[in-house]
């Protein structure tokens, strides 16, 4: 069993190397957004977003969504990504978008850009979605009738596959519109956007919910569902150290085997703190530097300490095993943890990491 699921790790980690971003957008009491993409091609761990938390968020499909701006420009509500590009390539970008203030296909609202693209709706961009200024002629998305008019959440995606010779746009996991493609995108450098671009200095006038983009033309299966259900993740953050907090496998729902691991040198004392935030601890801000509470300058509580598991890292590894049913109900759930263990009269304080519940992207 051991090795089916390291497999499965690699195999998830691996689809995971050529994510660019994936916000979730569910902790909204910071303005410091969780990306959950790892690998080479990552934008920084957290992006950052401009209004306090309480216009940045709105009820998503899963958790929390980006709210739609009410504010023009660069000064709406989005987040700066820190990804600066540039990539060449094939490309993916799947989100899903709910209409809260646009009445017509003529008001411009974008979904994402950097200053020589964007990805959106209305205005310029037509009644559909509209991919400009990837490298080739713009990619329209036509979906029968006009975003705007959709009721609820929907899921959009675009896949540029140059391999295959086209760029497809699929809503609710279905493919809408193909255009045949000769090249790969071209995006030089510049700022990443979501909830904003460059090119008509607009805010989105949608939510927008699990946002992704990666390096590589998504399949359709994968496509379908990112349309259902969010995404497996594992992803560490914060310093790392020699007191390591780690997973045995992915998260997806129906993993009894799932479990929590921490390492570090051999019988030493540790703490295992989980709880739902990153940002915050009560009314204390995250990180926090341990050193004037436990003498341990230089060492951070990244996690609200919810819930606490003590043990001893016999042979250097405990596990903790916490099983997940096949629920719909835990689609989405997420967690935060992170180990603080007495190592030579001293305490260390481990990475974080983030774990959120969902079905394998393989």
């Amino acid at each position: 069993m051991r090795s089916f699921l390291a497999c499965s790790l690699f195999v998830g980690t691996l689809c995971a190397q050529q994510e660019i971003v994936r916000y979730a957008f569910d902790s909204t009491d910071t303005n410091a957004v969780l990306n959950y993409a790892s690998g080479p091609l990552a934008g920084p761990k957290f992006g950052n977003t401009t209004w306090p938390v309480e216009y940045v968020y709105a009820d998503g499909r899963f958790g929390n969504a980006l709210s739609a701006s009410m504010y023009g420009g660069l000064s709406g509500i989005y987040v700066a990504t820190g990804w600066q590009g540039g990539y060449q390539g094939a490309l993916t970008i799947a989100f899903f978008l709910r209409n809260d203030i646009a009445t017509s296909p003529n008001e411009y609202s974008p979904v994402a850009g950097q200053p020589n693209w964007s990805i959106a709706t209305g205005g310029t961009a037509g009644a559909g979605l509209q991919l400009h200024g990837w490298g080739g002629p713009d990619l329209n998305g036509d979906f029968g009738v006009p975003v705007h008019t959709m009721p609820g959440w929907n899921h959009f995606a675009i896949v540029v596959d140059p391999v295959a010779g086209q760029a497809t746009w699929y809503r609710n996991g279905v493919p809408a519109t193909t255009t045949p493609i000769s090249t790969g995108v071209v995006f030089t450098t510049g700022q990443l956007f979501v909830g904003a671009d460059y090119v008509n200095w607009c805010g989105s006038l949608y939510d927008i919910d699990e946002f992704v983009m990666m390096g590589r033309a998504a399949s359709p299966a994968e496509v379908a569902l990112m349309a259902q259900a969010p995404i497996a993740s594992v992803v560490p953050f914060g310093t790392v150290t020699n007191v390591a907090v780690q997973a045995n496998s992915l998260p997806t729902a129906g993993n009894l085997n799932f479990a929590l691991q921490v390492s570090g040198p051999a019988n030493t004392l540790f703490l295992l703190a989980a709880g739902s935030s990153y940002a915050q601890a009560g009314a204390v801000a995250l990180p926090l530097d341990l050193g004037p509470i436990l003498g341990a300058s230089g060492q951070f509580l990244r996690v609200s300490p919810d819930v606490s598991v003590a043990g001893v890292l016999l042979n250097g590894m405990a596990s903790l095993p916490l099983p997940l049913p096949d629920q719909p109900q835990l689609l989405g759930v997420q967690l935060f943890v992170q180990a603080i263990a007495l190592t030579g009269g001293s305490f260390v304080a481990s990475n974080g990491l983030a774990v959120r519940v969902g079905r394998a992207n393989q």
